[in-house]
């Protein structure tokens, strides 16, 4: 259509309304943006992969891909929680979240302060054994059932193994910030008690993330 001069500017825009129970699911628009859906400026930003519109996302260099096909965003914690928290949007906590937050997260800010391998703070706290390569749960032992053929130490996640790494990576790049232990305490314990009910948007919990956003 682009090719065809149909439009005034070369630019297609997608709009998902957050309301599920609204009779209009979202939009696409040819040639420009609908000026209703949204408050402000847009910030354009360079293509970095074609296929699925990956960008550039944070200084660190991390990437984000904004699909067309779906309605969910994910990425890694310590970046939804900030954009949730600029948002307004609460996501789904769960209760292995707040457990970490609330009883190991003063442990782990300690370790992380006395320069303890990041990769090996969740298995000092009791929360996952280290395996050399990826954290396991301290509560999963190798058992092999031959006859069943599965294995126990072959799970591939724990929920609380899970959500000591991800914290353990949100404290961490919180600290590289400079932040201090009381604000990076009191962010971390707000963001996960918060009660999606009474705040924002609820979202789908993900095995790998405390928290994710959805549009």
């Amino acid at each position: 259509m682009n090719t065809t001069q149909c439009f005034s500017d070369p630019v297609f825009s997608f709009w998902f309304n957050r309301h599920a129970d609204e009779g209009e699911g979202g939009e696409i628009v040819f040639g420009g943006m609908d000026s209703s859906h949204y408050k402000g400026d847009h910030t354009f930003v360079p293509v970095t992969r074609k296929g699925y519109w990956q960008v550039g996302f944070c200084a660190g260099g991390c990437a984000a891909m904004a699909d067309s096909g779906t309605s969910l965003l994910a990425g890694p914690t310590a970046i939804i929680t900030e954009i949730n928290e600029k948002i307004g949007v609460a996501g789904v906590v769960s209760q292995e979240c707040k457990t970490v937050v609330s009883q190991y997260g003063q442990q782990i800010l300690d370790l992380l302060l006395a320069e303890t391998q990041p990769a090996k703070i969740c298995s000092q706290v009791g929360l996952c054994t280290f395996d050399g390569t990826h954290g396991v749960s301290a509560g999963i032992r190798s058992v092999v059932d031959d006859e069943a053929g599965k294995s126990n130490g072959g799970l591939k996640s724990d929920p609380m193994c899970n959500a000591c790494e991800m914290a353990v990576v949100w404290m961490q790049n919180q600290l590289a910030q400079n932040k201090t232990q009381e604000l990076i305490l009191n962010y971390i314990n707000q963001a996960s008690l918060t009660d999606p009910e009474h705040r924002g948007v609820s979202v789908p919990f993900s095995m790998l993330l405390c928290l994710t956003i959805s549009l």
